[in-house]
């Protein structure tokens, strides 16, 4: 991480400090493909396998979030096409 970070958290200019754990933790997708995630889920709560289903579960509502704005922008662009057409 830069030296020069700012984190909303802390005032700007603040001297305060605090100590930040991350873990990384790697986990195989295929026989050859392999994901890794930067965490700061305590690897005594969280195994990797944990993260791996979170992060499974996690992908499945990015991926519906891709659908919905990408059925909103066909929308639109098709709307904006037929107001075009009509005058």
């Amino acid at each position: 991480m830069p030296n020069n970070q700012t984190f909303d958290c802390l005032p700007l200019k603040s001297k305060d400090t605090y100590t930040m754990s991350f873990r990384i933790a790697r986990f195989a997708i295929t026989d050859d493909s392999y994901e890794m995630l930067v965490t700061n889920l305590d690897r005594s709560e969280f195994s990797t396998n944990d993260l791996k289903e979170i992060y499974h579960l996690r992908w499945g509502i990015e991926t519906s979030f891709c659908t919905i704005v990408t059925v909103s922008l066909l929308r639109t662009d098709n709307n904006a096409c037929s107001t075009a057409n009509a005058e």
